[in-house]
């Protein structure tokens, strides 16, 4: 499997959990903020999901620090991009399954 491939895979996962999650009106915000984090994946290379992560942990911890009403935003898209790169670090290992074929 192509890297692409299994990012678009999970990011597609990703989102569709993510409307599935937050389909209550009340969070919206969460939904909003994880779908943007997951799509700002696509087509990125493992070294810059990497630096997005990065600055969208700093702007979650901006957002609390200033109490902003969209907190919830920031912080989902910051969970939706480390998911993205956590399932890539774990499937692209060397002990990974889809490094080892399995």
């Amino acid at each position: 499997m192509l890297l692409v491939d299994a990012l678009n895979a999970v990011i597609d996962d990703g989102i569709e959990a993510a409307r599935m999650d937050y389909a209550k009106p009340q969070d919206t915000l969460k939904r909003e903020g994880a779908i943007q984090g997951f799509e700002e994946c696509r087509g990125k290379q493992p070294a810059e999901i990497a630096a997005l992560l990065a600055e969208a942990n700093e702007r979650a911890m901006q957002a609390m620090r200033e109490q902003d009403p969209r907190y919830w935003f920031w912080h989902c898209r910051a969970l939706a991009i480390k998911w993205v790169a956590n399932v890539l670090v774990t499937s692209w290992s060397p002990t990974g399954c889809c490094r080892s074929g399995r």
